[in-house]
């Protein structure tokens, strides 16, 4: 099943003078493609769009794209569980909304399923490999436990936390 979810944050406390918001809604499409009966490729690929806080205002645009996809044999139970690639790339419509780096790493996830309970936890780590040498490397680990509540086809109700953390010599 394609879904595509929609996840807004606004950041307050950001900024030069640590007195603005962010804004960054997440476009997310989620989509399967049976590789054969016993295993299915999920893709999962994300497009921030920002409005970023800069010493001069606001910079409005898209950030880098973030694909990954994810090898997922078939469910044996409640649990399902997936592992691949994940990369980041360089796509930013300006240079305060990325990284300005290509990068790559594992990324694995885990779900529970059980009747309209949906839980589990996301994990990747990226690292930078090629880009823009003016730019600081990329070394970040993503932790994304979720829990969701299906009320009928078209309603969820979620909620997530994101642990990102900034290894040596890396920007989060």
């Amino acid at each position: 099943m394609v879904s595509v979810p929609f996840q807004y944050n606004l950041t307050p406390g950001i900024g030069p003078n640590e007195n603005q918001t962010q804004s960054l809604l997440n476009i997310q499409p989620v989509v399967p493609f049976s590789l054969s009966p016993d295993l299915t490729l999920v893709t999962r690929t994300i497009l921030p769009v920002l409005s970023q806080p800069t010493a001069t205002g606001n910079q409005n645009g898209i950030g880098d794209l973030n694909p990954s996809f994810f090898f997922v044999p078939k469910a044996r139970g409640a649990w399902t569980f997936g592992f691949g690639p994940t990369l980041v790339l360089p796509t930013a419509s300006d240079s305060s909304l990325g990284r300005g780096k290509w990068s790559a790493g594992p990324a694995a996830v885990a779900v529970y399923s059980k009747g309209p309970w949906v839980a589990g936890a996301l994990v990747n780590n990226i690292w930078s490999f090629a880009g823009n040498s003016d730019r600081s490397s990329v070394s970040a680990f993503l932790l994304q436990p979720f829990i969701n509540y299906n009320h009928a086809p078209w309603l969820v109700f979620s909620d997530r936390a994101d642990r990102h953390r900034q290894l040596a010599g890396g920007q989060c």
